[in-house]
């Protein structure tokens, strides 16, 4: 499911791998345990359980979510703005969205672009 919509196993992977492609590098770590992963040579058996820092605020490990992550994520078509605020406590609206048929496959592109493109 995405945003509570159901959706094909190849459309869950197709949205994911987008995501982790705009995300580069990013992640939304709760706690600072990848950060001694990393220091422990990757080897989550040396890590002293105790060194392990949660954080308080879930809302505070979204902040840093890069500008076109959230941007592609806001323009899915199964986007929900609400369950995404609920989750990351990010506030943003869905873009203005058509859907487009191209050879057969759908496509949601921004009204802006459609006009450009002289689809509308």
């Amino acid at each position: 499911m995405i945003f509570k919509t159901q959706v094909s196993n190849e459309r869950a992977i197709e949205v994911v791998s987008q995501i982790k492609e705009f995300s580069g590098n990013w992640r939304p770590n709760q706690t600072n345990a990848f950060e001694l992963y990393a220091k422990a040579g990757s080897d989550w058996k040396k890590i002293d359980q105790s060194k392990i820092v949660y954080k308080e605020d879930w809302h505070e490990t979204w902040k840093d979510m890069p500008q076109k992550t959230i941007k592609y994520i806001r323009d899915l078509p199964e986007f929900d703005a609400d369950t995404f605020k609920e989750i990351t406590g990010i506030d943003i609206e869905k873009t203005d969205k058509v859907e487009i048929i191209v050879e057969g496959n759908s496509k949601w592109i921004s009204r802006e672009s459609a006009k450009t493109l002289n689809l509308i």
